[in-house]
């Protein structure tokens, strides 16, 4: 986590507001698996930037039917975060995104399948074991901490500021 004095000095001026879908079934996370040629393989929850005048909880139900062609209850919120990604390409350059990530549950039957909108780097949706986590490269590394702590009652929704490792 980061402290105040850690935030990266170059920021992108505009702020990404982000809705993620945390689906668990069985000791299993609905998780999209995503290929780039800088990252390699690596996964993420399903989710992705509000649109103009939609909710919160409007985003995570429209960007569950784009990315797995699925409709979901939304639940609780489980946190928001502030996180600092790098940018592709960019040495120095960071994106503030606030990650706002929410209990969901599929309703009805639901067999894993890419929606009619999947993420540009989207390849496959799949279950992945929680005990897995530690084995793969996600999307936002931030979340193997959080993930980890979700049976610890929190004492707040905001789980405080995480960066991109600067060295990885």
């Amino acid at each position: 986590m980061l402290s105040q004095t850690q935030v990266p000095m170059q920021i992108q001026p505009q702020i990404r507001n982000t809705v993620r879908a945390l689906i668990r079934h069985q000791d299993r996370l609905l998780m999209i698996q995503k290929f780039s040629p800088e990252k390699g393989v690596y996964f993420g929850l399903p989710g992705g930037e509000l649109e103009p005048n939609e909710s919160l909880e409007q985003a995570v139900e429209r960007e569950c039917q784009e990315e797995l062609s699925a409709e979901v209850q939304v639940g609780s919120m489980v946190w928001v975060a502030d996180y600092y990604r790098k940018r592709t390409g960019s040495k120095d350059v960071y994106r503030h995104i606030v990650d706002h990530v929410f209990h969901c549950q599929l309703k009805g039957r639901y067999a894993p399948q890419n929606g009619p909108e999947p993420d540009r780097h989207q390849q496959a949706v799949m279950w992945v074991p929680e005990d897995y986590l530690n084995d793969v490269y996600l999307a936002e590394p931030y979340l193997l901490k959080r993930l980890a702590n979700l049976s610890a009652k929190p004492r707040s929704a905001y789980v405080g500021a995480y960066q991109d490792d600067p060295n990885g």
